[in-house]
Formats: C-alpha cells, structure tokens, sequence
C-alpha cells in the first residue's frame, strides 16, 4: 500500500472513528510493519478466499492473527511448548505458524486449503526460519475437513477459518483424534465474541472449557481441552 493510499484510509478513519481510534489504529500498523521487517516477512492483508477461486462461503477470509495476541494465547495455555505439537487450522500466509515457532515447540504444522496461500506461507517460514526457535515447520494444502491429524498433535489453534458443516466436520475429526489419543488435546479458539461460530464451538459437550480470556479487535479467546464421551454429551459432528 502506497502512503497515498495510506493517507486517505487514515482520513477516511478519522471521520468515522475519530482521533483515538485513528491513532491506534495507525500504531498497531506501524507496529506489525516493524515486526514483519523483522521478521523478514510478510503476512498481513485481508483476502477472501472466493478472490482464490473458492466459493464456499462456510470458507471464512484470511485475516492473521494479532502479534500482540499470541503471547497472551501462550499465557494462557500455560504450557511448556518443548512438551507439544502446534496445529494451525487456516494456516493462511503462515503467521501464527511464525509466531508458534518463536517457542521451543517439538513441531509446527499448518492446515491451509488455498494453494497460493500455502505457496506465501512456504516463502514466509523460510525467510525467517533462523529466527525461529522451532525448526520442524511444515504446512500442506489440503481440505481441513479431509486432513488426518498426525497422532503427536497436542495443540490444535482455529481462528475463524471456517464455520458451518465445514467447522462441524473439523471438530468432528478432532474428537475422533481425541478418543485415540493418549492425552486431552488442547483446542484453542479464536473467535469473535457471541458469533455464531462461537455458538457451534460452546455447543460440543465433549470439548471441556479451560478458560476464556479477552484479546484484540473485540475478539475472544477459547480454550478447551477433549474429554471422554462417557462423561459428556453433546453433538456428535
């Protein structure tokens, strides 16, 4: 984006959310410009996968997660990253994949359906990847629906890649994963709060709640770990 394209939006902002809001708005952008620099990388932008040739609309639009977001998600899981397996569902330009492997996870993998973005995610880890504390990445194109989770898989980070019969099928698949794995799966969501994708998530019994906390841009983050089905019910999908 051009600085005339930047003046005008911030203009534009400023009319309609006033000084404040402007002024944060413009610093969270400078903000993730500096880290990107960084980091070597490039990650930001809003695409609707239907400009990618997908016209499901259960499909949501790539937006990355806040880098100021994911050391409070890390806060919150209260882990030690050494000990799992990250999966990103949505895996989009990769930088949530960027910002897990800033901690010693045992592996990062990525889930991403729209090869171009896959393609952008590739180029990104491996413009970074000596930054990164994390050296095992990998991130594949396919349908997350369709996707077998590998059985080291620990930690399992949706966003709002997708809603609807897509999301009901992914969830089904991590229950089915949780009942053969040897441990709960971590589960964590980030959502906005009192959406309809927040509704079908709360809606699955077997996910027990851990927590939720508060995050960037009126967004929420859930955190949930797989129980056994014979000490809860719920929907099956």
């Amino acid at each position: 984006m051009n600085l005339r394209h930047v003046l005008a939006n911030a203009a534009r902002q400023l009319r309609t959310e006033g000084l404040l809001s402007t002024i944060d708005s413009l610093s969270e952008r400078a903000q993730v410009r500096w880290k990107e620099w960084r980091l070597g990388i490039r990650t930001e932008g809003y695409i609707e996968l239907s400009e990618l040739g997908f016209d499901n609309k259960e499909c949501n639009y790539y937006s990355a997660t806040s880098y100021a977001d994911f050391p409070r998600i890390m806060r919150a899981l209260a882990i030690d990253p050494r000990q799992h397996v990250f999966l990103d569902y949505g895996a989009g330009m990769g930088r949530a994949m960027v910002l897990a492997a800033g901690y010693p996870f045992k592996r990062v993998i990525g889930v991403e359906i729209a090869p171009e973005l896959t393609a952008l995610a590739k180029e990104n880890l491996a413009r970074c990847r000596g930054k990164l504390k994390c050296q095992d990445l990998s991130v594949v194109t396919v349908d997350a629906t369709l996707y077998d989770i590998p059985s080291d898989v620990t930690i399992v980070y949706i966003v709002n890649a997708f809603n609807g019969l897509v999301l009901a099928k992914v969830l089904q698949n991590i229950r089915a994963f949780g009942r053969r794995a040897t441990a709960p799966v971590l589960v964590a969501c980030n959502v906005p709060p009192r959406s309809g994708l927040e509704d079908q998530i709360r809606a699955h019994r077997w996910l027990t709640l851990r927590g939720e906390w508060p995050l960037a841009h009126a967004r929420r983050l859930l955190i949930f770990s797989t129980s056994d089905d014979a000490q809860s019910g719920g929907p099956a999908s």
